[in-house]
């Protein structure tokens, strides 16, 4: 294993064209006030340590099969990291800054690296280092730039080689898409000890789309998701609409020029409308769509989703209960069909019923952690 002193001299050029780069030393002091900041009860999970932050940049391979070169986040504890590795999903972003990379979210970075977890965060192709267009909710894009991650990394460092995956909201779709990749195909050198989806996105088609951005579009949140959906499936897949008007201008070519990574989340949603209906999408093309599972964007929908399995690693589905983003119920129904699938240890969790999707980040945090502690000797 390399020494961390070796890593803090220079940028190292090794393994399948990755590169580790130092960022800095956050103490343990400044991410304490980090974990107290949030409104989650943190007792028993303040930072032990240090953490050194490294940017990472490796290759993975995008939707068409090609290449692409992208940027991620490695956080190492400066003390003792004997509590495995965590992968870790994040959330939608609209900048292409907004990624962990950037240090655009220290909270889950000083939770996990300061309970002693190696960890690591994907910025996702598209975003971060990525100019290219992201594949915004397309399964095997996300799990490649995750777990290829965790192959260059352990390349260069000698990661500690029990893994743990993590993630909320779009993360939360990642981590269960990877979750059932590894437990399925195995990931070389790794025993896989648990996993902790949460807020996650499962049924695409069905408890995203239909329902709530088509019948029950939450504020800002409704527009831009659809936005990103569209922008991301239309690069994807050919003849998405099928012929079928979609847009109305020219507050679709406005809103539209405002994902092109150069805006901040907050930007963008601060300009998009209430409501997409009859603003910026035509509102019977979205119910066509919700209505015609066999039209193409509901087939893309539909092949991105994640689907249950028999699973063999212990997997814990977080969810706050007041969530009007992401429905509670992919949760709940990816919870009884995992069982139906006879998955060996699947657990629920509802952190509670008044929290909602962004408020309940930081309890969705605290709870997965604990999780992995839980189970890190196991």
């Amino acid at each position: 294993m390399l020494a961390l002193s070796a890593l803090l001299i220079a940028p190292i050029q090794t393994y399948a064209q990755a590169e580790i780069s130092p960022m800095r030393t956050v103490s343990k002091d400044e991410c304490s006030k980090v974990v107290q900041a949030s409104n989650a009860d943190v007792s028993g999970v303040l930072p032990t340590t240090d953490i050194d932050l490294f940017k990472v940049t490796y290759k993975t391979t995008n939707f068409d099969g090609k290449s692409e070169k992208v940027s991620g986040l490695y956080a190492k504890p400066s003390g003792a990291d004997g509590n495995g590795t965590a992968l870790y999903f994040h959330g939608t972003v609209a900048g292409r800054s907004d990624v962990p990379s950037r240090e655009y979210n220290l909270l889950e970075t000083c939770l996990f690296a300061g309970q002693g977890f190696a960890f690591l965060a994907a910025d996702y192709i598209g975003l971060g280092d990525s100019a290219v267009e992201a594949p915004y909710f397309h399964r095997e894009a996300t799990v490649n730039a995750g777990l290829d991650l965790v192959r260059a990394v352990d390349k260069l460092v000698d990661l500690d080689k029990r893994l743990f995956i993590v993630g909320y909201s779009q993360g939360g779709h990642g981590a269960l898409s990877a979750t059932r990749e590894v437990d399925l195909n195995g990931l070389e050198g790794f025993r896989f000890v648990a996993s902790a989806p949460g807020g996650g996105a499962y049924y695409l088609y069905e408890l995203l789309f239909i329902d709530p951005l088509v019948k029950n579009p939450e504020k800002q949140f409704a527009s831009m998701h659809i936005l990103k959906f569209i922008r991301s499936y239309e690069n994807i897949y050919p003849d998405l609409h099928g012929g079928e008007e979609v847009s109305i201008q020219p507050a679709w070519n406005k809103a539209m020029a405002l994902l092109d990574g150069t805006h901040t989340t907050q930007e963008v949603l601060a300009a998009m409308p209430p409501i997409p209906h009859d603003v910026l999408i035509k509102k019977d093309y979205l119910e066509k769509v919700a209505s015609n599972k066999t039209m193409p964007l509901a087939k893309a929908f539909i092949e991105n989703s994640v689907k249950p399995w028999s699973a063999k690693v212990p997997i814990t589905i977080i969810y706050p209960g007041a969530d009007k983003n992401v429905k509670p119920e992919n949760s709940i129904r990816m919870h009884a069909d995992l069982q139906a699938a006879n998955a060996r240890a699947v657990e629920l969790v509802n952190i509670g019923d008044d929290w909602g999707h962004i408020d309940g980040y930081p309890l969705f945090l605290v709870v997965a952690l604990k999780k992995m502690l839980a189970h890190r000797d196991k």
